[in-house]
Order: C-alpha cells, then sequence, then structure tokens
C-alpha cells in the first residue's frame, strides 16, 4: 500500500499517541510505503520560522 501523509497528521503522531501515532506506527512497521512528491518534500524538509 503506499499512501501520502499530510503534514500534519505527520508532526500529530510525534506529538501525542492518537490515531497520527498509529499511522506513523504502521510506516515504521513497514506496513505501508510513504508517497512524495518535490512539494511534500520541500514542506517536510524545511524548517518554517514564524
Amino acid at each position: 500500500m503506499i499512501l501520502v501523509i499530510d503534514t500534519n497528521v505527520f508532526i500529530s503522531g510525534f506529538i501525542s499517541e492518537s490515531y497520527p501515532w498509529r499511522i506513523l506506527d504502521y510506516f515504521l512497521d513497514k506496513r505501508f510505503t510513504l508517497a512524495l512528491d518535490d512539494r511534500i518534500y520541500l514542506e517536510y524538509s524545511s524548517p518554517r520560522i514564524y
């Protein structure tokens, strides 16, 4: 299975053990492949300072 994970889900998964955390746990267990394109990769990798 291939999934695209929204940035909010990705960040929420690190904050608390909720449904987003389960999604990240499934990814670490290699239950699915993470799909990225350039826009998503840049959103994940570039820090934003507000």
